[in-house]
């Protein structure tokens, strides 16, 4: 009987174990930043011959832009799909942070010699308020996704602030938080969750498939060159929600042709 009862409870530990929730590390998070160089990323301008605008210095990525017109973008290497995306950004006080980081984003070459059409998580140190909230770049769209607003122009009264929500100047850092899943996204801005974007039907619609959009693509992060922008990140990683998935997607079964039937 003892052996009866080993054997069964050895046999219910093993489904136990293969048919648990995924392992820590099935969700390691990835560094895209090595700490040394911009191996992983590249340079995307739009509308300007600005294109020395990201060095690293002291651990992390220093963006700058004097100010002019136009865009600049250090651009992700690999595009992802859903995902877990944590780093640090800092910047001086005053109106020397209109930045973000761009998500699900591509960019077109043909698009007036360039441009970056997506979503973005939007970092500004002046106007601080609306760092984590969600704009889209995307040409035909580009809105204020979170808040809901039907274009570019958005006042401190559109946004409400999360109690505890803090920001940060340099040389202390700030932690963002971007999670995408499916069409729904979340940011966390220093520990406190902030927006809660659906996007049902908007990041899938006609217009952002068309563009490649939406639901998939790039990193970027932004410096907004018609100001004077001075911002800078590091620590930053990911973890791969998709790959997870695919992990865990059961394999299918065997299933005996009629020449192997006994």
């Amino acid at each position: 009987m003892y052996g009866i009862m080993r054997s069964f409870g050895l046999a219910a530990a093993f489904w136990a174990a293969s048919h648990s929730a995924p392992a820590q590390a099935d969700t390691t998070f990835v560094s895209l930043f090595n700490g040394t160089d911009l191996t992983g990323w590249s340079v995307k301008t739009a509308g300007t011959t600005i294109t020395n605008f990201a060095t690293v210095t002291d651990g992390y990525i220093h963006l700058e832009s004097p100010g002019g017109a136009g865009w600049l973008w250090l651009y992700s290497d690999k595009q992802y799909t859903d995902f877990v995306l944590k780093l640090k950004f800092s910047a001086p006080s005053g109106n020397q942070g209109n930045s973000g980081v761009n998500f699900s984003s591509s960019w077109d070459a043909n698009d007036q010699g360039g441009f970056l059409n997506g979503p973005q998580v939007d970092i500004y140190t002046f106007n601080n308020w609306r760092t984590g909230c969600i704009l889209d770049m995307t040409k035909g769209s580009q809105k204020w996704f979170f808040p809901s607003l039907p274009d570019w122009n958005i006042a401190k009264s559109n946004v409400t602030t999360p109690a505890g929500w803090t920001f940060k100047y340099f040389p202390e850092w700030n932690d963002l938080e971007i999670q995408v899943k499916g069409l729904n996204v979340k940011t966390t801005v220093n520990g406190i969750a902030f927006a809660n974007f659906n996007g049902e039907g908007i990041l899938n619609d006609a217009l952002h498939k068309s563009k490649n959009v939406g639901t998939t693509g790039y990193l970027a992060l932004q410096a907004h060159a018609e100001e004077k922008v001075v911002i800078n990140f590091k620590d930053i990683k990911i973890a791969d929600l998709s790959a997870v998935t695919a992990l865990q997607a059961p394999r299918p079964t065997h299933q005996r042709g009629s020449s192997e039937a006994s």
